[in-house]
C-alpha cells in the first residue's frame, strides 16, 4: 500500500509549465545510443575510399579526360570494392542515380 502512494504522490513532468526543465540524465541513454550508432557507421565506412560530401571527379572510359567535379551523395557496402553514387553540388543526382565503381574516381 505504501509503494502504491509513494508511486501516485511522485510529480509528473508537465510540459506547458515554463519552470519545468529536463535534466541531462534524462538524455544520457539517447546519447549513448547515438554514439553507438556513429561507431558502428564509422567501422563499416573504414574500408571506403571516400566519404560521403567527398568531391570526386569520374575518369571517362578510353580517354585521359575527367568529368566533373561530383559530390559523393551515398556509399554502399555491401559490395567490394565499394559503390558510389555521385551528385551535382545541387543535390541532383548525376548518371540517373547509377553507381560507380571507386576505380572510375579521382579526389577533387
Amino acid at each position: 500500500m505504501e509503494a502504491d502512494r509513494g508511486e501516485q504522490n511522485e510529480p509528473k513532468p508537465d510540459f506547458q509549465d515554463p519552470g519545468y526543465r529536463p535534466t541531462v540524465t534524462q538524455y544520457a541513454s539517447v546519447i549513448l545510443h547515438l554514439v553507438r550508432q556513429l561507431y558502428s557507421f564509422a567501422d563499416r565506412m573504414k574500408g571506403t575510399k571516400f566519404r560521403t560530401t567527398d568531391t570526386v571527379y569520374v575518369s571517362v572510359a578510353g580517354s585521359r579526360a575527367l568529368e566533373g567535379p561530383y559530390r559523393i551523395a551515398t556509399v554502399s557496402t555491401a559490395t567490394q570494392p565499394p559503390q558510389y553514387t555521385l551528385s551535382q553540388e545541387n543535390g541532383e543526382m548525376v548518371y540517373d542515380g547509377r553507381s560507380m565503381q571507386e576505380s572510375a574516381l579521382q579526389r577533387a
